[in-house]
């Protein structure tokens, strides 16, 4: 049985800071880590919309909350305990203690994680048992 690849369009959208000059993305980097400074523990949080009017109002012309999305995601890499959470009352902060960091990445990041790798082994059951098990979606 032959392999297929399948083009994916996934992450089209990722990297739009990327579009941005390396000065304009170090300041941006700065100006995010600075505002969530001020929002130390889960009960301080500061909501997605008012981080970007915030960013706004420091002169940075962006439209959407994707751009400081990517800056958080490079500053956890980083090290930096920045939690978020969806919802109304939602949004980013500097965990407190540990406590507070070991709760986030539990259940944003390892629960999450946990439940994708659940979702990938039953997708590829199924798709063993629809089109037998040497299917691939890459080469």
């Amino acid at each position: 049985m032959s392999t297929q690849t399948i083009a994916m369009n996934v992450g089209q959208e990722a990297h739009r800071i990327d579009n941005l000059s390396e000065d304009v993305k170090q300041r941006l980097e700065k100006s995010v880590l600075l505002i969530i400074s001020y929002h130390i523990g889960r009960k301080n949080v500061i909501s997605g919309a008012r981080l970007l009017f915030e960013l706004q109002c420091q002169g940075f012309d962006i439209k959407d909350t994707r751009y400081f999305r990517e800056i958080i995601n490079k500053l956890r890499k980083e090290g930096y305990a920045i939690g978020s959470t969806g919802g109304i009352k939602g949004g980013y902060w500097l965990c407190a203690n540990m406590e507070e960091l070991e709760a986030f990445l539990k259940v944003q990041f390892h629960d999450f994680a946990m439940d994708l790798l659940e979702q990938e082994s039953a997708m590829r059951r199924g798709a063993a048992r629809m089109w037998g098990s040497q299917m691939s979606v890459v080469e």
